[in-house]
């Protein structure tokens, strides 16, 4: 299964188990920090993302991170409680992967569960992950309008669209080096 479809379906779970909260796929999102405003300031919150993929060999192994936050209450307790309860929520849908491997939950705020503020929850995973055969014929259909049409070379410093009438256009994947004699491109 590919990355982006393992994620968005742990989100999905995720959206599922915690209703009441919004569920943000963090590497699918822009973070730009104008549009990051746009969705982080959502509690309760759960923000969900890949740190990437370690291969060993064989194995790949994906590093996931699932934070959540939940405002926390100055004099009733419902609140802290209730962001406990969803951080716990989070970490057994996450544990309930059969091909996660280790997940662990993380209280990241020292504030208590008596002061105002917010509560910041992380869950660190760990995911089994088969990477896809490296298969050129086979690429996914997202890949497809990124091949190239035509291939063009110049040298430095006729570079740039004033200088295009200095391309060449190459014929095959790659330039022929020293094709062509310094001299002969020289205005």
């Amino acid at each position: 299964m590919p990355i982006l479809a393992a994620l968005t379906a742990l989100r999905d779970r995720l959206a599922a188990a915690l209703p009441s909260a919004a569920v943000v796929a963090v590497h699918a999102e822009d973070l730009s920090g104008r549009k990051v405003s746009e969705w982080l300031i959502k509690l309760p919150g759960v923000y969900l993302t890949c740190e990437g993929v370690d291969v060993r060999g064989a194995e790949a192994v994906m590093r996931l991170r699932v934070y959540v936050l939940a405002r926390l209450a100055d004099v009733r307790r419902l609140p802290a409680e209730a962001g406990w309860a969803m951080a716990e929520i989070a970490l057994a849908v996450v544990a309930s992967d059969p091909i996660v491997t280790e997940a662990r939950l993380i209280y990241r705020d020292e504030s208590g569960l008596d002061q105002p503020g917010v509560g910041l929850w992380e869950i660190e995973a760990t995911r089994r992950h088969a990477l896809p055969a490296p298969d050129a014929e086979a690429l996914p259909s997202c890949l497809l309008h990124q091949r190239y049409e035509e291939l063009y070379s110049s040298w430095a410093p006729w570079i740039g669209a004033a200088h295009e009438p200095r391309y060449e256009r190459l014929q095959g994947d790659a330039p022929s080096v020293g094709e062509q004699d310094m001299e002969a491109l020289l205005p």
